[in-house]
Formats: C-alpha cells, structure tokens, sequence
C-alpha cells in the first residue's frame, strides 16, 4: 500500500476518469485502509503492514505459491479495463512479480528490520534471491 507521503502519489491520480477519486479522498482511503490492515496485523502475528515510502508499485499483486495476478495500473484507463496478468511459479513473470514485490517489501522495511537485513550475510541473501527466481 502507498504511503500518503510518498512523492509518486499524486501523480498516479488522473482524475479525468469516471471513477477516480481527488487527492483528498484517496488521502482519506489510504489513512481508511492503513488503519484498518493495522488493526488485523495486530491480532495476527503472521501479518505485517508496510506502505511504500520510496518505489511504487504499477500494479496489484495477489500471489500464491503456485501461480500469481497481477492487474497492472494504467494512468490513462480504469481499473477494469486495465490488462490483468495469470501465471504459475515456473513462468519467468513470477519470477520478476516476485522479485518486485520483495525489493519494494525490503525497501520499505521498518529501520530494525532493514538494518538485520543488512546484517545478514550476503549468502543467506543471495540464496534466498535465487529461491525465488525459479525458471
């Protein structure tokens, strides 16, 4: 989920289309939606919230461990009629879905978390890295 703060924002809004929303509402419906998926991470220890203050994402990403979708973001089109992508874990389009949604979760990570990250040693990394490029 995008940070308010985050620069991109308001260049992501075209509000020439029907169904878009001006900076103020989408303001009002990230602070909704963080709230909201905070209060479920709290009763769920296996859930974590992280909103995007650097990067950003051109699409919504449900992914599974056997196929992933992806709805990418068109600025000139609605959400419905923007392309929708299908694939299973052998296809190289998981591989980078995956790859931009771990880059995008590590570079919004909490500063404890970013600095173990780095702490880590760069084999444990990079083994990690090649777990999810699978081809």
């Amino acid at each position: 989920m995008i940070h308010k703060d985050n620069p991109v924002l308001g260049h992501l809004i075209n509000e020439t289309l029907l169904e878009a929303k001006d900076y103020a509402t989408t303001l009002h419906t990230l602070g909704t939606m963080e709230q909201y998926f905070s209060k479920i991470a709290a009763n769920n220890p296996n859930i974590e919230v992280r909103q995007m203050r650097r990067g950003c994402s051109h699409f919504g990403l449900t992914r599974s461990d056997n196929y992933a979708l992806a709805a990418q973001y068109l600025y000139s089109e609605r959400l419905s009629y923007c392309p929708l992508w299908r694939c299973n874990q052998t296809s190289p389009l998981y591989g980078v879905l995956t790859n931009e949604f771990e880059s995008l979760w590590q570079a919004n990570a909490p500063p404890a978390v970013a600095s173990r990250k780095r702490d880590q040693p760069s084999s444990l990394r990079l083994s990690r890295h090649a777990k999810n490029h699978k081809r």
